[in-house]
């Protein structure tokens, strides 16, 4: 049986096909050290990178300064053929910014929260302790300030 496989992909697959790392961002950024390792990754074979900041990064995150070495890095990534990414975490859940997102003037952003949980009966009110009669089921609910909560499963 003939192999339909493109062996020189194989041997150097396109650059969605290569190792991307997740790249350190910790310590002061310096342009020079980033395009050196930028550099390092591409002559070592990876299609692109993570750049991903960690504990120890002393170049405030989402600053200017912050922004200016994304932009040197991705347009460096360009020139090179390889793919860049942010990783936004900065040791937070996904969308968080870093923890700066509570900082924001003017957002109102109340905690939400989705619950499922085992109830007796067809209908389900948390904050009043209301129950309808019957077998129990699952109910799933929703908070979110200043109402604590809302039933979501059909009554």
């Amino acid at each position: 049986m003939k192999s339909s496989i493109d062996l020189s992909q194989w041997r150097n697959p396109p650059v969605e096909y290569k190792p991307a790392p997740f790249w350190v961002w910790n310590e002061t950024q310096e342009p020079k050290e980033l395009l050196r390792q930028i550099r390092e990754m591409k002559a070592h074979g990876f299609g692109g990178f993570f750049m991903h900041a960690r504990v120890g990064l002393k170049t405030p995150y989402l600053g200017a300064d912050w922004f200016e070495h994304v932009r040197i890095c991705t347009a460096e990534a360009a020139k090179l053929g390889m793919q860049a990414w942010i990783y936004d975490e900065e040791r937070w859940p996904s969308g968080f910014a870093g923890g700066h997102i509570a900082d924001v003037e003017g957002l109102d952003y109340p905690v939400q929260a989705l619950s499922c949980r085992e109830v007796e009966g067809s209908a389900c009110s948390p904050s009043s302790g209301r129950r309808g009669a019957g077998a129990s089921r699952w109910a799933t609910t929703a908070s979110t300030a200043p109402r604590p909560w809302t039933c979501l499963t059909p009554r």
